[in-house]
């Protein structure tokens, strides 16, 4: 039976950032699906059910913490772990909404031992590493 691999779901306007983190997350054993608005987010959503979802807060229309605001709302994604990541500081409005900061830029390391720790409240933090 194949084991399922936990599934990361990456949000972000910059098209080359989303498509880097996720081939990193698939090279460290995760499943990786993408969106690149806080409006699109909301469809893959429900489509793809992941398991933690790591957002930059700077979008245009929809930014970051209003999307994740508006996911906290419905009942079957108000536990859903999530990684707020930006250039800027971190938003002071409601730092509750996220789970963990992650300042940009980032190295490697601090970005999967983000995911990991977020997932490891789940008994999801391991991937199968791709070599």
């Amino acid at each position: 039976m194949k084991e399922r691999r936990p599934k990361i779901l990456v949000v972000d306007d910059e098209l080359e950032l989303t498509s880097m983190l996720c081939e990193l997350l698939k090279q460290e054993g995760f499943e990786c699906v993408t969106a690149n608005s806080g409006h699109e987010m909301l469809g893959v959503l429900e489509k793809s059910s992941p398991e933690l979802i790591v957002i930059d807060y700077m979008m245009p229309a929809f930014n970051g913490v209003e999307a994740i605001t508006a996911i906290r709302g419905n009942s079957k994604f108000r536990g859903l772990p999530v990684i707020l990541m930006s250039a800027s500081k971190e938003p002071s409005a409601r730092p509750s909404v996220w789970d963990s900061f992650l300042p940009k830029p980032f190295s490697i390391e601090s970005f999967v031992g983000a995911v990991r720790k977020q997932l490891s409240g789940k008994g999801l933090g391991e991937g199968k590493r791709q070599d």
